[in-house]
């Protein structure tokens, strides 16, 4: 391939991939997703089902240009954190079941489930 060809492949390459995520991790295989799954297991143990609105998933994604807005990495981590969810493991369902944490996912004042719960039984975000 000669200098021309090549330049014009990677311009080619770099155009067809413009506005495509350049590094995007949707990684469920990490240390914080299943320590999370486990909390979230666990509470499933002592109350019969899953804690609603509570989710595991762990995301990356970091934008290749940036035309309108800001260009940061998007990051979603599990709702539990690594910390919260041995705290959790660490309490008895008489605990878990004493905080309701079975009950519907958001509070009224927007909280989300896995905060209300990690806070009802003392454990840290």
């Amino acid at each position: 391939m000669t200098k021309g060809n090549a330049l014009l492949a990677l311009l080619l390459g770099g155009a067809i991939s413009a506005g495509v995520p350049a590094c995007s991790d949707h990684d469920q295989v990490r240390t914080s997703v299943v320590m999370c799954e486990s909390a979230t297991q666990h509470i499933k143990k002592c109350c019969g089902a899953a804690p609603p609105g509570v989710s595991c998933e762990y995301s990356y994604r970091e934008a290749v240009l940036c035309f309108d807005g800001p260009c940061s990495p998007v990051e979603k981590e599990p709702d539990f954190s690594e910390s919260a969810a041995n705290c959790i493991l660490a309490r008895g369902c008489v605990a878990i079941a004493g905080i309701n944490a079975c009950s519907p996912g958001n509070s009224t004042d927007g909280t989300k489930a896995a905060n209300r719960i990690g806070a009802a039984l003392g454990c840290t975000p």
